[in-house]
Formats: structure tokens, sequence, C-alpha cells
């Protein structure tokens, strides 16, 4: 039986430290190895911020990782209200 989806939001995701953290979320490093993820990419509503936030969303779904079901990137902070797990970075 798989394990339900978990969503989990960063913060401060499009910085060193939050992009360094993402491939232990999405490889099963931090969660256990049969643990799906959802993430929410948190970062400032800034134009050039979010611009790279995308970007790390883009590389996320390149690497194609099994554990990753989805990504989302908003600079809203409410989004904190709807996660599992969170972590400020």
């Amino acid at each position: 039986m798989s394990k339900p989806v978990m969503t989990v939001c960063i913060t401060g995701a499009a910085g060193q430290i939050g992009y360094a953290l993402l491939p232990h979320l999405c490889s099963g490093k931090t969660f256990g190895p049969d643990q799906p993820v959802k993430l929410h990419l948190l970062d400032l509503n800034i134009e050039g911020v979010q611009t790279a936030l995308n970007g790390v969303k883009m590389e996320l779904e390149d690497a194609t990782y099994p554990l990753l079901k989805g990504v989302v990137c908003t600079g809203d902070a409410k989004v904190r209200r709807h996660v599992e797990a969170g972590r400020s970075v």
C-alpha cells in the first residue's frame, strides 16, 4: 500500500540553502524512500525571485524524481496553512 502524498513547504526555496535541501526531499532521504511529496516552493513575491523559483521548478521536473508528485511556486505566505511539513531556511 502506498503512502498518501505529503505536501511540504520550503520557504526561501530560491536561495542557496533551500535549493540544496530540495534533492534530499525529492529523493526520499528526508521522509523515507517510499514517501511521495508535493513541494510548495515559497519565496519573495518579487519578479526576479519568482523567475528564479520557476527555474528551480523546471530543474526538479527535469530530474524526474519518482517520489516528486508536484511542484507549486508561490510568493503567497498563506500557502503554509495547507501543508503537512514546513521549514523556513
